[in-house]
């Protein structure tokens, strides 16, 4: 259902948003991505790599099998869950042509932001380093997914999933 949907907004020329859920997710609009407009760079912000090398696909094995299936460009930022696979906080160079955001709340630094299934310990990302990264991302955005984040009631980071929010949204419009 996902792939369809995204489909037909990218064939529609919409740039979807998607939130909540995991990075299962993803698979879904790598697919729909590589079907519509063909390959694409993926900036992957995360705490974990997502990429290990299984035969099933779940939110820890979804990167490997998109870029496998689909052959997307896969930059990854805020990598911190295991030493050899560590990526700095923010992309360091520009990313040009189609892109995708997909962001994970982990990415933050879970001394600012809790709130998400799977924390690791920091340092983590902040929001000054996500906005440094989507302002390398240079081509058009065709859309983003935010993922991972367990809302709870009262919580007091709220704000920041707004302003996430709305700065995904403001980069897609852009």
């Amino acid at each position: 259902m996902v792939r369809f949907a995204i489909g037909d907004c990218l064939r529609d020329g919409l740039s979807p948003l998607l939130l909540g859920g995991d990075h299962s997710l993803s698979y879904a609009t790598a697919w729909a991505a590589r079907e519509c407009v063909g390959t694409l760079a993926v900036v992957h912000a995360d705490a974990h790599h997502d990429s290990y090398q299984v035969p099933y696909l779940s939110n820890y094995s979804f990167a490997y099998h998109a870029g496998r299936d689909f052959g997307h460009q896969w930059h990854g930022v805020g990598w911190r869950h295991e030493p050899d696979q560590l990526r700095s906080r923010r992309l360091e160079y520009d990313v040009r042509g189609p892109s995708w955001l997909s962001f994970d709340f982990d990415y933050f630094d879970p001394e600012i932001f809790p709130a998400v299934r799977f924390p690791v310990p920091g340092p983590g990302g902040t929001p000054e380093d996500l906005d440094a990264t989507i302002d390398r991302m240079k081509g058009p955005l065709l859309g983003v997914d935010l993922l991972e984040w367990m809302p709870a009631p009262g919580a007091e980071n709220s704000d920041l999933v707004m302003r996430t929010v709305v700065r995904a949204l403001e980069a897609v419009l852009r």
